[in-house]
């Protein structure tokens, strides 16, 4: 019998499709609002509550218990993930 499972993604796919993501909103965000606004005038503790936010308002969209308003939620959660990594890593606190 034929698995049937589908393949799982390769860890350059995910990091790649991650990367992608992620610059794709940047620079939309950089179009609308300047390129370092978020870096500026956020601190890390409000990235990572915006990412929380983010995936909270996935999750109850995902779940039917809440409308859609357009945003991709997840997505804007990885984004707000990958803005608190770099507030957090220039801040010296990086956990590598």
């Amino acid at each position: 019998m034929k698995d049937e499972r589908p393949k799982a993604p390769t860890h350059e796919e995910v990091a790649s499709r991650a990367y992608y993501v992620i610059k794709k909103v940047l620079d939309l965000g950089a179009d609308s609002h300047g390129r370092a606004v978020w870096y500026m005038n956020e601190s890390l503790s409000r990235q990572t509550l915006l990412a929380s936010r983010h995936l909270c308002t996935h999750m109850l969209q995902q779940n039917g218990e809440k409308t859609s308003d357009g945003e991709d939620h997840l997505v804007n959660a990885l984004v707000r993930c990958a803005m608190a990594l770099a507030k957090r890593d220039d801040s010296g606190n990086c956990c590598e």
